[in-house]
């Protein structure tokens, strides 16, 4: 959550987050809803997010319309959820 508040307060314009794990996701959410910038997909304060593995809780994020895009390695295959 830290480094996403840092990079938040010096990238106030900042309109995207990939992280290479959904375990980081709940710290970006986290920093997201203190900075207001937890805007549903195609809403102004919106910022994506792009994450790997597809754990439950995001999945759940996606369905509500705050998780932008996940990939999931499956035996060498890429899929990717919008």
């Amino acid at each position: 959550m830290a480094t996403t508040k840092n990079f938040l307060e010096t990238n106030p314009d900042l309109d995207v987050i990939f992280t290479c794990t959904d375990a980081l996701v709940p710290g970006i959410v986290a920093a997201l809803k203190e900075a207001g910038k937890t805007g549903k997909v195609g809403e102004e304060n919106h910022v994506g997010i792009y994450s790997v593995d597809g754990a439950g809780e995001v999945l759940k994020l996606i369905e509500d319309g705050r998780l932008t895009e996940l990939s999931h390695n499956i035996r060498s295959s890429l899929v990717l959820i919008r």
